[in-house]
């Protein structure tokens, strides 16, 4: 099944987005609160012709195709209750955005740099003039708080609004393949080394009577002034006082105090010293303290201490994925965990993600599923997804009826959780590690077909019988021995596509689509590249903002691509009138015949 891919041509695309951006602009259009005129920026759509090599090259760059034919007006309505009557007047949204997306999509190396060359008399003249920007240029303090301003709502409304224009290009009219995947990114802020930090408590610890404990560390070590060293820091220390550690993980000691001695200098008071009461003792060695003090309050005897091992981001947590330096080995990394569902179109051969939702790098993956896939549903219900491909983290018994309840089938790797998988327990508990019976002699099983009124898949032995079963009652059936597995007893074990079969594993390569998606918000377009964002709330609007270039991304050079090998057809057929025969990068890629059964389209 091929079809002829030119109605993707830019010629085509333009003339149905005219009409897109028409509609979209009078739905959303609430008037801003602030008058128009006292804005700093006003941004305009213009719509204009770009020009595609005959290699697929972009004319003034990614940015400017998508700009030149997505109207991104409707963003000043999406984000005008965000803004009053009162206060200073700001950019235009709309320009904020397009500036925003011009960022992503030319893969600016930081919005540093990207400002230095908007505020270029030359290189940023373009930029300039497609957000409507006239005298003031925004900082990067106006980018920061532009994108807090926002949330993460908002651009999750952009997002989706864009999808909706990209689908009524035609791009998700065939069925789907949808496949989820997580991604860890860095927090801008350093791991302190405790895992098990909480927010509110350590960064407020009530201690008490550490002067006493103070007083009586310095006494210990002026009692054995060879031990002293002036470039040495000494610590009072206590238990950390945090329940959130589990009870088979004993508690650290923190750090109440830090100090070192330094000569004394009789020019310097220190009424520290009196109220410890250390002061003549310290004379007499010649010696003073300097205090390296994670104090933040004193009320009376109790002092309250920040935590040392505290992270600035309390957000983030630590995660671990795969190491790519060393295979076998896991790697930890402290930030947070973009989980994002891509969509697999093998018709057209495209894989555009369609939404994403983040958590602290810790999070569970298989907990966010159902959220993630019941939003995409709730906003898009005429997608067609047949198939939901995902490694073990989704393989959770909730997650199985929710997909059946989605008319889709689950393609997830069994996750063991420490079963015994021993040929001994195997043969025990009837079935192996990927559900499929074993036969009385003692041989596997090979899965059949699956029965979906019954729920249950038909196994057969096919008379591979050993050396040893020559009497066996079964050899008389066309099958030898045959049994059922149930999909009610054993939910997570009986699939639509049996996981020992040849079908699951080609299905289950689709799962690295989503691989695909996220390497291209992370190596191409380097947004989610260790990127300087602190707290989970910048960090939902970063991937947000991530994806939403990652999907123009595909898109738009799907379409340039296509323009270009169809002008190479025109003119050839110009050249040539006898040329009818469309090249292949015309024709969508061909589906094989498994998969046109797997999809219903045979």
């Amino acid at each position: 099944m091929r079809i002829d891919l030119r109605n993707f041509a830019l010629g085509a695309v333009r003339k149905k987005l005219t009409v897109i951006n028409r509609e979209i602009t009078a739905k959303y259009a609430k008037p801003f609160p602030k008058k128009l005129s006292t804005l700093l920026s006003f941004y305009r759509f213009n719509p204009r012709y770009v020009e595609i090599s005959p290699t697929g090259e972009i004319q003034g760059g990614l940015a400017n195709l998508v700009i030149a034919n997505i109207n991104l007006a409707f963003t000043r309505t999406i984000t005008a209750d965000r803004y009053g009557k009162r206060g200073r007047p700001p950019f235009d949204p709309a320009t904020m955005s397009c500036l925003d997306l011009c960022y992503s999509l030319n893969e600016h190396p930081s919005i540093t740099q990207f400002c230095q060359q908007l505020r270029d008399p030359v290189r940023g003249k373009d930029y300039r003039d497609w957000s409507g920007i006239s005298n003031k240029i925004p900082s990067e303090d106006d980018f920061s708080n532009f994108i807090v301003h926002t949330g993460e709502s908002k651009y999750r409304e952009i997002f989706d609004i864009i999808f909706d224009a990209l689908k009524g290009l035609g791009l998700f009219n065939h069925p789907l393949i949808a496949t989820t995947d997580g991604l860890l990114f860095d927090s801008f802020a350093k791991y302190r080394g405790c895992t098990y930090f909480e927010k509110d408590s350590c960064s407020k610890i009530p201690f008490e009577n550490l002067a006493a404990s103070v007083r009586k560390r310095v006494l210990q070590l002026i009692h054995h002034p060879r031990g002293i060293s002036l470039s040495k820091i000494y610590k009072v220390r206590t238990e950390c006082p945090s329940t959130s550690f589990p009870k088979d993980t004993p508690r650290p000691m923190i750090d109440c105090l830090a100090f070192s001695f330094i000569t004394y200098d009789p020019s310097i008071r220190d009424p520290t010293l009196k109220l410890l009461d250390i002061e003549d003792e310290l004379k007499k060695h010649n010696l003073s303290l300097k205090y390296h003090s994670h104090i933040v309050g004193v009320s009376q005897n109790t002092y309250t201490i920040k935590c040392p091992k505290l992270p600035k981001d309390t957000d983030a947590r630590v995660g671990v994925r795969p190491s790519k330096l060393f295979p076998g080995k896991i790697e930890r990394v402290f930030g947070y965990n973009a989980m994002t569902t891509t969509l697999v179109n093998p018709i057209l051969g495209l894989e555009l993600p369609a939404g994403s939702i983040t958590e602290p790098g810790n999070m569970y993956e298989g907990n966010f599923f159902p959220v993630l896939r019941k939003s995409i549903t709730d906003r898009h219900p005429d997608l067609k997804i047949k198939l939901d491909v995902g490694d073990g983290h989704y393989d959770d018994t909730p997650n199985y009826p929710l997909v059946y309840s989605l008319e889709s089938s689950p393609i997830f790797t069994y996750n063991s959780r420490g079963e015994n998988h021993t040929p001994e327990a195997l043969k025990a508990r009837g079935y192996d590690m990927n559900g499929t019976p074993f036969a009385p002699c003692g041989i596997l099983t090979r899965w059949r077909s699956f029965d979906p009124k019954r729920k249950a898949s038909a196994f057969s032995c096919f008379k591979n019988c050993p050396s040893t079963a020559d009497d066996c009652e079964h050899k008389t059936n066309q099958h030898g021995f045959s049994t059922k597995m149930s999909q009610i007893k054993h939910p997570r074990l009986i699939l639509r596509y049996h996981r020992g079969s040849g079908i699951f594993g080609k299905l289950f390569a689709f799962r690295t689509a989503s691989e695909r998606t996220n390497s291209t918000a992370v190596d191409d377009l380097r947004i989610l590249k260790k990127p300087r964002v602190w707290s989970l709330e910048r960090a939902e609007c970063l991937t947000q903002r991530g994806f939403l270039a990652v999907l123009l991304k595909k898109v738009f050079t799907f379409f340039a691509k296509i323009t270009a090998a169809a002008s190479i057809f025109h003119k050839q057929k110009t050249q040539d009138p006898k040329t009818h025969k469309l090249p292949e990068l015309l024709f969508s890629p061909k589906v094989p015949k498994y998969l046109l059964y797997v999809l219903q389209l045979k």
